[in-house]
């Protein structure tokens, strides 16, 4: 979806806005680091919730890669 906003940067912005909030509710609820003995369904979502964050820039992402 974020993708049909690249030729918009007005929309991008306020899309990215709203989806950094969104990023930074679920990277507080997980965490940047695995916990031992997480649920593997967990761990997978930080994987895939960092990849994304880290893909569009987040701070907190790029600073804790």
């Amino acid at each position: 979806l974020r993708n049909r906003f690249l030729h918009l940067p007005a929309v991008l912005a306020e899309f990215d806005e709203i989806i950094f909030e969104y990023l930074e509710a679920v990277i507080e609820d997980l965490g940047y680091d695995v916990v031992d003995g997480e649920p593997l369904t967990r761990t997978l979502n930080r994987f895939f919730t960092m990849s994304f964050a880290c893909n569009i820039g987040h701070e907190g992402c790029v600073s804790h890669a």
